[in-house]
């Protein structure tokens, strides 16, 4: 059986479960949600560790240079903060959800501000 099935089983059952303790103690339904997110990002970050290793030999074919490290950055940022936030919502804490999606678009801004520079500098070249 695949990873993905059984990661597709495991959270299935855990839902199943959650809402059935949902009358009685809802908070472990929360505990029970938040466990199986870990788990699947703890596995997600195992995986990736791979598809860096392809994006770097992507790298050294499209000749990137330095935009790469930029790339993962921001990848990395929007899932780490998409993740979070998501969580923040399925707890009931929908504010902080958006206080961290905005933090997030905010970092990915900074982050790229670099590949903004190089692109205007290119336009302005092409413009002369």
């Amino acid at each position: 059986m695949t990873d993905i099935v059984k990661l597709g089983i495991l959270s299935v059952s855990i839902v199943l479960v959650a809402i059935q303790f949902r009358t009685i103690k809802p908070e472990y339904g929360i505990y029970m949600t938040i466990g199986v997110a870990i788990i699947i990002l703890s596995y997600s970050l195992s995986v990736i560790g791979n598809i860096i290793d392809g994006i770097y030999i992507l790298q050294d074919y499209l000749q990137m240079g330095d935009y790469m490290p930029i790339l993962l950055r921001i990848i990395g940022i929007s899932y780490i903060s998409e993740f979070a936030s998501d969580i923040c919502r399925d707890t009931g804490y929908g504010a902080i959800a958006n206080q961290i999606q905005i933090f997030g678009k905010l970092s990915v801004l900074a982050v790229s501000i670099p590949i903004f520079e190089i692109l205007c500098k290119t336009v302005s070249g092409l413009l002369r």
